[in-house]
């Protein structure tokens, strides 16, 4: 992986890292390291922000193991750099989601572990770290990016922190011991001349310092991209000249230049004019902060590797042209930019038949600004606007254009400014699909795209056509459990939905995001089991005709407002009396038929129920399964506590759990004793005061509480415990589902939930 340089046999100097004298192996600072693409010294000052890499006597090798941690942090510190990148770009085009549950640094939404950035690792917040070790602004709780790192991350964080740790303090003892030893060596008026040049002399009190910088590579100018043609005199039509159409489009074409191309990017047809441009512009020697330079713009580089890129970059005379404002670029995406941006262009694909393909599915409709950028003059229409540019603007254009408006001809100081003028005047783009019947629209390109390739064509309501019958939608219901809100549009539906309701979509989405989306419900998440079943639904969203004449809510059927004033506006006196269904092999009572016949089937027939694909576990009802699932299974769960890092995948659980953070506390009716929960009060009043226990035991007689309490009792009379191992060939079973926990993790070396809750 690397190029090794052979030191002296007579006298192995030590490592330069850590200090060692006795290793295997010592490689040059200024080796080669492949699979980074950059010398070693490039890769410590990066890690490190150490630069001075040259000092005299010290030793210039390190050894293969400080080598090898080198190349692993520097790999763990671009690819942090590069999902911060990523994550930085989904944050300014407002598509970042779940957060939340991601790490920061490698991107993974699925880790075993997260850990707060905000947490002590080594002695330091891990916020701390990740600024001073992978060199990333330091995260803040306002920033908007996830707030976590996986296990695996903070891992692969401190072993690089203790390597730079171990570097700056290792380098500090160096130099310090260095310069003790020329001090030692050097007379009384070697002694004055090096205080008087600013050294720090046991002894000797300097009058002046003197501070001399180091040698800093001078900023990056940012550079335009784009070569324009259209300049004043006849330098533009000569070097068109000089260029070979390859392929042609409807609005761009290819080129291939026959001249010659200055490292600044500049044309020239001959080598005369080449010369007499890099003496006049590039014969002034930059300031040698790197021995690598172009020898000929004196450009000097950071590496051989850099050099070589900017070599390769010149001799690229494939040219892409626009053929609406006669500019030129090398890059077909800078190309894609330009048409994006600029008036008066169409979106321009990576190809004619993508381009054909995306035309004969879509309409595009464009709303052009008719003001001029230049003066802020209005005209009719694009016609009358060009000839005004052309003669009140054209005759000002810059002799050396850069960053060039190419409506206006107005320049720039950098590619934002350019970009927010044309901005300012751009105008907008609406995407109508043209399928039959479906009235879909958008400003956003990749939003029809995923429409068309979808299939799924929508009238006004924005659902599937052949569920909805066609009608005027005035009003939009929501369509989430006891929500009542009313929106004149869907797209303030749309937001309701994702705001008020992002918990329950969370939690329904977990069910359905493998489904069918044809039975998938965009607003609520919900996953319906037939067509029909899902017309009813979006038939509820945009048509509720029946009013309850009480409270003024409105429902989609009578049967829907009859057992609404039957629940909630029916008199007491007037309520009929509820029906208790006996199970008729034991005491247990039900509300309904089919939940009693549940019951038989699940407790005393053995009939299995509802499979956990997960952990194999059986419920009587899918409501328990799901239940189970979002409490146990689910990795993201939405219902988070404001008062501690606790989170729950259903409501019912989170209000049970706020509780904890009151005061609040159920007292006895009867002794005056205290609980914490409402339930624990009752089964106390129930058991101590009642003696309503009305689960007995067919073996011994004796009476409980709650089934669970039964079940438990049963089992030390037929020997069945009421956990079992599930692992092919294992006996062990238990009544406590730690215990089978701790069996599985100790005995199998599998990792199990535990679900006793």
């Amino acid at each position: 992986m690397f190029f090794e340089n052979e030191s002296d046999p007579e006298e192995t100097p030590p490592c330069r890292l850590c200090l060692e004298t006795e290793v295997d192996e010592l490689i040059s600072l200024f080796a080669r390291c492949s699979s980074q693409q950059k010398l070693v010294s490039e890769m410590i000052s990066e890690h490190t922000k150490l630069s001075q890499y040259e000092m005299g006597d010290m030793s210039q090798y390190i050894c293969g193991r400080c080598l090898e941690q080198m190349d692993k942090a520097c790999t763990f510190r671009k690819r942090c750099r590069d999902t911060n990148r990523f994550f930085t770009g989904q944050l300014l085009r407002n598509s970042l989601k779940n957060v939340d549950g991601c790490c920061r640094l490698c991107e993974d939404d699925e880790p075993d572990e997260l850990i707060s950035v905000f947490c002590i690792c080594e002695g330091k917040l891990i916020a701390d770290l990740i600024g001073q070790t992978v060199g990333l602004k330091k995260p803040v709780e306002t920033d908007g990016l996830p707030q976590h790192i996986c296990g695996q991350c903070l891992d692969q964080l401190s072993c690089a922190a203790q390597l730079r740790e171990m570097i700056l303090e290792n380098d500090a003892r160096t130099r310090a011991s260095h310069v003790k030893v020329e001090e030692d060596s050097m007379n009384a008026e070697e002694l004055f001349n090096v205080a008087e040049e600013g050294w720090s002399v046991p002894g000797v009190t300097p009058k002046v310092r003197v501070q001399r910088p180091k040698p800093q590579p001078p900023p990056e100018e940012e550079v335009d991209p784009f070569i324009y043609l259209d300049v004043p005199g006849e330098e533009g039509e000569k070097l068109q000249e000089a260029f070979e159409t390859v392929a042609e489009g409807e609005f761009y074409e290819q080129l291939l230049f026959g001249g010659l191309i200055c490292c600044c990017g500049k044309l020239f047809r001959g080598e005369k004019e080449l010369q007499s441009h890099r003496g006049l512009m590039h014969a002034k020697q930059e300031v040698a902060w790197s021995s690598i330079k172009c020898n000929d713009c004196k450009k000097r580089f950071k590496s051989k590797w850099d050099l070589d890129r900017h070599r390769n970059e010149r001799e690229k005379k494939q040219f892409y042209r626009c053929k609406i404002c006669n500019v030129l670029t090398k890059e077909m995406t800078t190309l894609q930019i330009h048409f994006e941006f600029t008036r008066f262009h169409p979106w321009l694909e990576p190809s004619e038949a993508e381009q054909t393909k995306f035309d004969s599915v879509v309409d595009t409709l464009y709303e052009i600004d008719g003001r001029c950028c230049a003066c802020e003059g209005e005209f009719e229409d694009a016609e009358a606007l060009l000839e005004h540019v052309k003669e009140a603007h054209y005759d000002d254009r810059d002799d050396v254009p850069m960053f060039q408006c190419t409506i206006c001809y107005s320049c720039f100081s950098d590619r934002k400014s350019l970009h927010q003028h044309q901005q300012s005047f751009s105008g907008t783009r609406t995407y109508q699909c043209r399928a039959e019947n479906c009235t879909f629209k958008t400003d956003q390109r990749a939003a029809i795209r995923k429409h068309v390739e979808s299939g799924l064509h929508c009238d006004q309501a924005g659902f599937p056509a052949r569920y909805v019958i066609k009608e005027l939608i005035e009003e939009f219901f929501c369509c989430m459990r006891d929500c009542n809100e009313v929106f004149p549009s869907r797209e303030e539906l749309e937001q309701h939905s994702s705001v008020a309701h992002e918990e329950k979509r969370t939690v329904n989405y977990h069910f359905s995001k493998d489904a069918d989306p044809d039975y998938v419900c965009d607003l609520c998440k919900r996953l319906f089991p037939s067509a029909e079943a899902y017309k009813r639904h979006a038939r509820s969203i945009i048509d509720r005709k029946v009013m309850c004449t009480a409270c003024s809510q409105r429902f989609s059927t009578r049967e829907q407002l009859n057992r609404h004033e039957k629940y909630y506006h029916l008199p007491a006196d007037e309520k009929e009396p509820q029906v208790v269904h006996q199970c008729p092999h034991c005491p247990a009572t039900l509300r309904t038929p089919v939940t009693l016949q549940q019951h038989i089937k699940s407790q005393h027939e053995g009939t299995a129920g509802e499979l956990c694909k997960t952990c194999g576990k059986i419920f009587n009802t899918k409501t328990l399964l799901k239940s189970h699932e979002t409490n146990t299974h689910m990795k993201i769960k939405p219902y988070r506590c404001n008062q501690c890092p606790i989170s729950f995948g259903s409501k019912f659980l989170l209000q049970r759990h706020m509780i904890g953070h009151t005061d609040q506390r159920y007292p006895c009716n009867y002794c005056g004793k205290e609980y914490r929960y409402p339930n624990d009060t009752k089964r106390h009043e129930q058991a101590v005061h009642l003696n309503e226990k009305k689960f007995e035991c067919e073996y011994c007689g004796k009476c409980f509480i709650r089934a669970r309490d039964l079940r438990l009792h049963i089992s030390s009379h037929t020997g069945v415990k009421l956990f079992q191992c599930m692992v092919t060939g294992c006996d062990y079973s238990t009544n406590v589902a730690k215990q089978l926990t701790a069996h599985v993790d100790e005995q199998h070396q599998m990792e199990v939930k535990d679900d006793s809750d």
